[in-house]
């Protein structure tokens, strides 16, 4: 078998966000299962200046209504992978993947050459595995160009959907008027490419069983919720993984002591030398709570803003890594200030201060209002920081709630979407590791020991691919 997948970013090339970790995890895991993979992605300037023996594979011009635009195709090979690079320096020549004027024309052209690309090299494989808006158009255009490829299409967030005028899609894809009405890719006048990958796909899969059923709602459903419903006939829900070669507390580069589940001092020796590094009071006893995130409402934000004075009054140290909402960066950094000896603010990202806070951090808060998958609070488990997250999406999906009684468990979590239910499960495990710390070193043992590899995910992927050649 065959798979070809289609991303906008791909670690360790680019990468934004969890999608970078996927695009690089899953495919490995599937190669060790017997499939073989390629990858094609963007060439964003930072691939070209970090990667300089890359290799030309081929050169052409694509239409794009009037004009006609170069497309060079790059490739290199890493861990038994092929890596195709789309080149063209008008729309990847940029320092930065997503966020530009023109988004919809930079990937409605990385669609098209991607599909002229399967027309020239990869005709002979089986599948084309496109994700997320940015590259759901390869669906339909697979159809329309009649490829013998079949599709499988991932969501990976429902919210970013690729919506836009119809005047520029035909312009530049040169598809039927058909395409326009309501059961195509039509929503509320405009172009949905995510629409578009659910309607034409082959299959559709989500990140987690519980975000397929939580979009099938108003409440999570964008807009898309009778759509979900429509189709969920061939939709299923699969939840992610982790490279375990790459998050591995016995082999992080950052760390300065190594551990593992079966000798876990390392941790406390990574905890007394990061409070150092953060100028902390160095104190093995005292809870670090840790948070490694995109400072958005999505994100659960707003909870910790609101209670954040709460947060502090406790007997902890609390450490934030991560960008976003001017709001949030300018209340963390007051915080710091007023709360020196207790909370720090790293107000960018950095994957060091990532490892470092896993591995730091006792208790890892991730109280989302929604979360697709998520992958923070595996990794938080690999590191032995217990997760403390909102049932939702793949949160619900992977952390088990301690249970008192019976010692269970491998995080905390609670279920409505309100500031002081995460405070009252902080306090709860706050108090669980100062009061019961054998308990609370329990769930440590229980939440490393959980496998949140690609191993199973991978075969499901398989089985699905297999359902539909």
């Amino acid at each position: 078998m065959k798979v070809l997948f289609c991303a906008s970013e791909c670690y360790p090339f680019m990468k934004v966000g969890g999608l970078g970790d996927v695009i690089y995890s899953l495919p490995k895991s599937l190669v060790r299962e017997g499939v073989e993979c390629s990858v094609i992605i963007p060439l964003y300037k930072k691939i070209r200046q970090e990667h300089p023996d890359l290799e030309v594979v081929d050169e052409f011009y694509i239409s794009l209504g009037y004009r006609h635009q170069y497309v060079g195709l790059l490739r290199k090979r890493l861990d038994d992978i092929d890596y195709y690079f789309i080149d063209n320096e008008q729309y990847f020549g940029r320092d930065t993947a997503y966020g530009h004027f023109d988004d919809g024309e930079r990937f409605t052209f990385f669609s098209k050459a991607i599909i002229e690309t399967i027309a020239r090299h990869f005709r002979h494989y089986d599948i084309l595995h496109a994700h997320d808006w940015q590259t759901a158009m390869t669906a339909p255009l697979l159809r329309e160009y009649q490829m013998p490829l079949k599709s499988v299409f991932t969501i990976h967030n429902l919210r970013f959907q690729g919506i836009f005028q119809f005047n520029m899609v035909f312009d530049m894809l040169g598809l039927p008027p058909y395409y326009a009405s309501e059961d195509k890719m039509a929503f509320y006048g405009n172009a949905n490419y995510l629409k578009a990958g659910i309607v034409f796909a082959d299959k559709v899969t989500t990140v987690s069983p519980t975000y397929l059923e939580e979009i099938k709602n108003e409440y999570y459903g964008e807009g898309l919720d009778g759509l979900i419903r429509q189709y969920e006939w061939k939709m299923q829900g699969i939840l992610n993984g982790i490279d375990y070669e790459t998050y591995n507390p016995m082999k992080d580069k950052y760390l300065s002591f190594d551990y593992n589940a079966k000798n876990v001092s390392g941790k406390y020796n990574n905890k007394i030398a990061f409070q150092k590094e953060m100028q902390l009071p160095q104190n093995n006893n005292i809870p670090i709570v840790g948070m490694v995130s995109r400072l958005t409402d999505q994100k659960g934000l707003d909870l910790i803003n609101n209670v954040l004075d709460e947060i502090l009054q406790m007997d902890l140290q609390l450490i934030i890594l991560g960008t976003g909402s001017a709001m949030y960066e300018d209340n963390f950094r007051a915080h710091e200030y007023s709360h020196h000896d207790k909370m720090r603010a790293i107000i960018k990202y950095d994957d060091s201060f990532a490892s470092k806070i896993y591995a730091a951090s006792d208790i890892y808060l991730m109280p989302s209002q929604f979360e697709p998958c998520g992958l923070s609070q595996m990794i938080a488990m690999r590191y032995g920081s217990l997760p403390l997250v909102r049932e939702t999406g793949g949160l619900n999906d992977s952390v088990r709630p301690y249970n008192q009684f019976t010692g269970e468990g491998t995080g905390f979590t609670f279920s409505t979407y309100n500031a002081h239910d995460m405070l009252f499960t902080l306090q709860k495990a706050v108090g669980l590791y100062y009061d019961n710390k054998d308990a609370f070193n329990k769930l440590i043992e229980q939440a490393m020991a959980e496998d949140f590899s690609w191993t199973s995910s991978s075969k499901q992927y398989i089985q699905m691919y297999e359902s539909i050649l």
